[in-house]
């Protein structure tokens, strides 16, 4: 039987001896090394698969009410947060640009942020449906709810699918692991999700808005969903890039 562990470059010599005294001693009891490494592949993927199935069933338990479109539109968003976009009115949003603009108060400012969301195809139809409906109603706001609603939906859901119960934090948190194992920068996220955005660096140094890698990033994950709900590759592949910043 013969067993490779890598590449030499990335193992020490006593590493190295140390994993072949253990596939040794895995082949001394009788068992193969490659199975069991296989097995163990085979569970991961596994675990990989239920979880993207997971998020795929978070968006398709969704309906038409208010509630459901403020969870959606969350979701597709990037993993915003609730109460950012309850606040959210039709002024603020630029159907020309696709952009909807937040206000983040979240933290020590004395003033809110504008936060800049540039959405992909699927978010930009739904925010522009939300402010014509608004329009309709003569209501400003694009979604008249409070957060603690939207929450209790999100925990109907996650237990009417099953598995581990979720809230509004636990789907934001999995949006942006999402994006991180989709490849997009630890700076994109932080920008996206508007959060640890307060030091001196990033006031007075770094005035890149950022909108061309935020938007690029918000149609790859509409893309990824749609493949994983569909399990075919979309068409347009979205290549990430940082552009250079300017002195």
């Amino acid at each position: 039987m013969r067993c490779t562990i890598g590449s030499v470059d990335t193992w020490t010599l006593e590493a190295a001896r140390a994993e072949a005294r253990r596939l040794q001693t895995l082949v001394d009891k009788g068992e193969d090394p490659r199975e069991l490494d296989r097995a163990k592949r085979e569970a991961r993927e596994t675990i990989k698969r239920e979880q993207e199935a997971a998020r795929t069933y978070t968006l398709a338990a969704l309906g038409t009410s208010q509630t459901d479109n403020a969870l959606r539109l969350a979701l597709l968003a990037g993993g915003q947060r609730m109460e950012q976009l309850l606040r959210a009115e039709v002024k603020d949003w630029n159907a020309s640009t696709k952009t909807l603009r937040l206000e983040d108060a979240k933290g020590r400012r004395k003033q809110a942020r504008p936060h800049y969301l540039p959405l992909a195809p699927k978010a930009a139809a739904l925010v522009a449906s939300l402010a014509e409906a608004a329009k309709e109603r003569e209501d400003k706001r694009l979604l008249p709810l409070v957060a603690t609603t939207a929450g209790k939906r999100a925990k109907a859901i996650s237990k009417a699918i099953g598995g581990e119960p979720f809230g509004l934090r636990d789907l934001r948190r999995t949006v942006e692991t999402m994006l991180a194992a989709m490849g997009v920068s630890k700076d994109t996220r932080a920008q996206l999700l508007s959060h640890g955005i307060s030091g001196v660096q990033d006031k007075h140094y770094d005035r890149h808005s950022y909108a061309e890698e935020k938007r690029a990033a918000l149609v790859a994950r509409e893309a990824r969903l749609e493949e994983i709900q569909t399990g075919q590759k979309p068409g347009n592949v979205v290549k990430m890039t940082r552009k250079k910043k300017t002195a």
